[in-house]
């Protein structure tokens, strides 16, 4: 189970990380999303948190196709991230594990409170955002 974990959270940074790239006035650009930096992820993370808030946990509601993806992108990014760390025992659930909702929660809340970081790579800032919250002796 753990190779699996490890390999999902390879295939996962690798396939995020590649950018893409928009032509624009003839010079290619690199558009940095959510896996190179925290920018994209704080937005993601926002929009689910947003939806928790409004009563709407269904996704309806959603203000745009814009947010039902980046919800998304939060669900998926958080959800494999605390998979993999888990894994590795480096995430301390004691008995009853935390929900996805509240690991967003989690994520979201070092982000917030961290705004210098957010130009680091966001698997990274989920890894750090939950070994601080969930310490385990393993992780240290």
């Amino acid at each position: 189970m753990k190779r699996i974990a490890l390999s999902l959270a390879i295939v996962m940074a690798a396939s995020f990380a590649q950018g893409q790239t928009k032509e624009t006035q003839g010079q290619t650009k690199t558009i940095n999303d959510w896996s190179t930096s925290g920018d994209y992820l704080i937005k993601a993370c926002g929009a689910y948190v947003r939806m928790l808030d409004s009563g709407n946990a269904d996704g309806h509601g959603m203000r745009s196709t814009e947010e039902g993806y980046l919800v998304g992108m939060c669900q998926g990014a958080v959800g494999t991230g605390a998979t993999a760390i888990s894994e590795f025992g480096h995430l301390n659930f004691s008995s009853d594990p935390p929900s996805l909702d509240q690991l967003v929660r989690v994520v979201q809340k070092y982000l917030v409170a961290h705004p210098e970081k957010l130009n680091e790579f966001g698997f990274m800032l989920i890894n750090n955002a939950l070994v601080e919250a969930f310490p385990s002796a393993k992780a240290h």
